[in-house]
C-alpha cells in the first residue's frame, strides 16, 4: 500500500448500469463515476480512502451490451449507450490534510481550486480556465486529452502521423495565447486517445520546456478503440489513475526507484482496452492500475521532439535512430526477423498497414492517411455523383498503384472493382470506351477504382478530356452526356516523379520567372493543367526503394519491401501457409545487406523483384550468394560491382 495519500476533488456522479441477462431478466447496479470512480481506482493502490455509494449524487443511466469475448468463457459486457441522467450533487470536496489534491473536471460546473497544496489536474472534457489555473500552475501537474484542444479550435491533425500531430500540438502551446498559459505548469501530459502521449516538463537548466512523445504500439490515434470496439469509456480515468501514481516521484514526495517509468500510463490503458470484462468486474471497478515500474521491454519508445523552430522539423521521423549505423542495424534486423526480433523496438514504431501493403515512412504514411480519409468520406457519402479524383506519382517501379488498391479494398471490401487503362497506348476515342466500362461497373453496384496510368504522357494532351468527368461526373459520346456513376479516379504519373514536378510550371512567380519558365507556365495553361489540378482532391508521392537525398531513411523502406518480396516468392513456391509462418527470412545475411545498401535500383521495386526472380533458386530453400544472377544480368538493375562488393564485405555474420 502507498504511504502517499491524495484527496480527490471535482465533478462526481453515480452510474446505473443495466442489462438483460441470459434468462431475459432485467438487472442493474450502481457504480461510482467521475471523481468518485477515480477515487475508487486510487483506493485500490492505497492512495485514497475507500468510498461508499451515496444516492445524493447525479446518476447517469447507461445500457450495457453483451460482447463476444475471444479470451474468456464467461459472458462479458461493455457500455452501449448513455440514456440520460437523474439530477443530483455533482461535486465532491477534498480534505486539506493529504500530500496532494487531484482535480477531476467533467465540465459540470465551476470548481473552487485548492490553493495550498500540490495539484494533479485532469480533464478530457475542457481546458482549465486561465485565471483559476495561473494561481496554482507552478505546483500543478496537468493531464488533458488532445480532444479538448481540438474542441477549442486548435489545428492539430488526427491519424495523419505522430510526428505531425506532436509538432502541431507544440506549435499551439507555444504560439497560441489560448493555450500558452498552460506552459506554466510544472509538467503536462497530453494524451492522444489511448494510443500515445506528449509529455512536457519545465527544464530549469535551459529555462524552457522539453517535449517527449511516448508510444507503446505501432498504430495511430484511435487504433485501440477501432480494434477493440467502443464502450470502454473509462479509459481516460484509468490513465489518470496510473499517472497519479507517478506524480509523487515527479514532485519529489517519494524517491524514484531505479526502474521507474512514465510508460506505465500507456501500458495500463493498453491492458484496459484489450481486455474484456465480466459483470462482476464492472460492478467492482476491477481494473488493474500498473505499478510505476511496469514497463514491457521493447514495447515502449520515448523520443524527444525537436525544437519547434528547427528547420528540419518537417523531416523529423521517429525512425531516425540517430546515426546511419543504428538505422542500418535496425532495418537489417527487421528485414531478417520482421517483428519477431525480441531485441527490436520495430513493433512499437508507427506503421500503416492495409491488406498486403505496409509503409513506415512518415511522408508516405501522411499521404496515404489523407487519401484513406478522403476515400472513407466518399464511400459513406450517399448523394455525391462525381468521381473522387486523386493523383499518384513516383519513379518507375516504385509501386504507385499497390498501396491505393489495398487501402480501397480495406475500406470497401467486396465492393471494389479495379479497372486499369494505360493512356500512353490510347487513341482519343478509346477514352469513351473506358468511361463506359466504369459506368457499367457502377451500375452493377460496384465501386470502380479506376487507374489512368501515364496520364501525363504525350505532352499532357489527355488532361482536357478529364475535366468534364471530374467536375460533373459525366462523359459525352455521340448520343449525348452520360453519367459515369460513383467511382474513384486514380491518375498515376508516368513522366513526373512527384506532384511538385507535375505542377512545376505553376510554382514560379510572374515577376521573377525567366523566358523558359514563362513558356512552360503558358504551355501548362494551354493544356488545361491548372483546371485539372483544381479538380484533384488528394495526391500521393510514392518514394520507392531509392534514396531521395538528405536524411532519407530509404533503408527502412527497402527492409519492408525486401521482406514482402521474399515472402511473396515463398508463397508462390511453397504455399501461402508456409509464407505466413516464416519468421527469419530464408535469405543470406550477405544478400540482405547488399539489397539494403546498394546505392540504387535502376527500376525501383521492379529491380528488387527481378534480382530475386533471376536467381537460380530451383530446388533451393534459401537465397544464398551462389544463386545470384551473373554480372551481365545484374547490370540491368544495379551496378554489379557495387552490389557484389557489398555481398563480399557484409559486416553481419550468421
Amino acid at each position: 500500500m502507498s504511504d502517499v495519500k491524495c484527496s480527490i476533488y471535482g465533478h462526481a456522479f453515480n452510474r446505473r448500469f443495466y442489462y438483460t441477462d441470459e434468462n431475459g431478466v432485467y438487472r442493474d447496479f450502481i457504480v461510482p463515476g467521475g471523481a468518485l470512480f477515480l477515487q475508487k481506482l486510487l483506493s485500490s493502490k492505497g492512495m485514497a480512502d475507500n468510498i461508499e455509494i451515496c444516492n445524493s449524487y447525479r446518476c447517469e443511466h447507461i445500457e450495457l451490451k453483451e460482447i463476444e469475448s475471444k479470451e474468456r468463457k464467461e459472458k462479458c459486457y461493455s457500455m452501449r449507450e448513455n440514456k440520460g441522467f437523474t439530477s443530483g450533487d455533482t461535486i465532491i470536496s477534498p480534505s486539506e490534510s493529504d500530500d496532494f489534491a487531484v482535480i477531476w473536471d467533467e465540465g459540470l460546473g465551476k470548481l473552487v481550486i485548492p490553493q495550498n497544496t500540490k495539484i494533479f489536474w485532469a480533464s478530457n472534457k475542457r481546458l482549465p480556465e486561465a485565471k483559476d489555473f495561473s494561481s496554482v500552475a507552478d505546483k500543478c501537474i496537468l493531464m488533458l486529452d488532445v480532444k479538448v484542444f481540438r474542441d477549442a479550435d486548435a489545428k492539430i491533425s488526427k491519424q495523419i502521423s505522430w510526428e505531425r500531430s506532436a509538432f502541431e500540438l507544440i506549435r499551439e502551446l507555444t504560439y497560441n495565447s489560448s493555450f500558452s498559459y498552460l506552459l506554466k505548469a510544472k509538467a503536462m501530459w497530453i494524451t492522444f486517445a489511448e494510443d500515445g502521449a506528449v509529455y512536457a516538463h519545465f527544464n530549469k537548466a535551459n529555462d524552457d520546456y522539453n517535449f517527449y512523445l511516448y508510444l507503446t504500439h505501432g498504430g495511430f490515434e484511435g487504433t485501440l478503440r477501432e480494434n477493440n470496439g467502443n464502450g470502454k469509456d473509462d479509459a481516460f480515468a484509468v490513465m489518470a489513475a496510473s499517472a497519479i501514481t507517478v506524480a509523487p516521484f515527479m514532485w519529489g514526495i517519494k524517491t524514484k526507484p531505479d526502474t521507474w517509468t512514465k510508460h506505465s500510463i500507456l501500458h495500463t490503458v493498453n491492458d484496459y482496452m484489450t481486455k474484456d470484462y465480466s459483470i462482476d468486474e464492472i460492478q467492482n471497478s476491477s481494473y488493474r492500475i500498473s505499478d510505476v515500474s511496469y514497463r514491457r521491454e521493447k514495447e515502449s519508445i520515448t523520443l524527444q521532439i525537436p525544437e519547434i523552430e528547427d528547420e528540419k522539423i518537417n523531416n523529423w521521423s521517429l525512425l531516425n535512430l540517430g546515426s546511419e549505423r543504428k538505422n542500418m542495424d535496425a532495418a537489417f534486423s527487421y528485414a531478417l526477423k520482421g517483428e519477431n526480433d525480441k531485441n527490436s523496438v520495430f513493433e512499437v514504431f508507427p506503421k500503416l498497414r492495409f491488406g498486403k501493403f505496409t509503409t513506415i515512412d512518415r511522408k508516405e504514411i501522411e499521404s496515404f492517411q489523407n487519401i484513406r480519409k478522403l476515400m472513407i468520406d466518399y464511400v459513406n457519402e450517399d448523394t455525391t455523383t462525381k468521381p473522387l479524383s486523386i493523383a499518384v506519382f513516383g519513379s518507375p517501379g516504385s509501386g504507385k498503384s499497390f498501396g491505393v488498391k489495398e487501402i480501397a479494398k480495406d475500406i470497401n471490401p467486396g465492393k471494389i472493382e479495379i479497372l486499369e487503362f494505360n493512356l500512353s497506348q490510347f487513341k482519343t476515342h478509346d477514352l469513351n470506351s473506358a468511361f463506359q466500362e466504369v459506368r457499367d461497373a457502377a451500375l452493377q453496384g460496384k465501386m470502380p477504382l479506376v487507374f489512368f496510368d501515364e496520364f501525363d504522357a504525350d505532352d499532357l494532351k489527355w488532361l482536357k478530356y478529364f475535366l468534364m468527368p471530374m467536375q460533373d461526373g459525366k462523359f459525352r459520346d455521340v448520343k449525348g452526356d452520360r453519367p459515369i456513376g460513383k467511382s474513384i479516379f486514380v491518375f498515376a504519373g508516368g513522366v513526373s516523379e512527384s506532384f511538385k514536378d507535375f505542377i512545376k510550371p505553376t510554382l514560379s512567380s510572374s515577376e521573377s520567372e525567366n523566358e523558359r519558365e514563362r513558356e512552360e507556365r503558358k504551355k501548362f495553361g494551354l493544356v488545361k493543367g491548372p483546371d485539372f489540378v483544381s479538380r484533384l482532391k488528394g495526391t500521393v508521392d510514392i518514394l520507392g526503394p531509392n534514396s531521395k537525398g538528405g536524411n532519407d531513411l530509404f533503408v527502412w523502406r527497402r527492409a519492408v519491401l525486401l521482406r514482402s518480396i521474399v515472402k511473396h516468392w515463398i508463397g508462390k513456391e511453397f504455399g501461402e501457409e508456409t509464407a505466413k509462418k516464416i519468421k527469419d527470412l530464408p535469405v543470406s545475411r550477405k544478400i540482405i545487406y547488399a539489397m539494403l545498401k546498394v546505392p540504387k535500383f535502376k527500376y525501383g521495386v521492379r529491380s528488387m523483384e527481378a534480382i530475386l526472380d533471376m536467381s537460380t533458386l530451383k530446388g533451393e530453400d534459401k537465397w544464398i550468394p551462389s544463386t545470384l544472377p551473373e554480372k551481365s544480368q545484374l547490370l540491368i538493375h544495379v551496378v554489379p560491382d557495387d552490389f557484389m562488393e557489398l555481398v563480399n564485405n557484409c559486416p553481419y555474420t550468421d
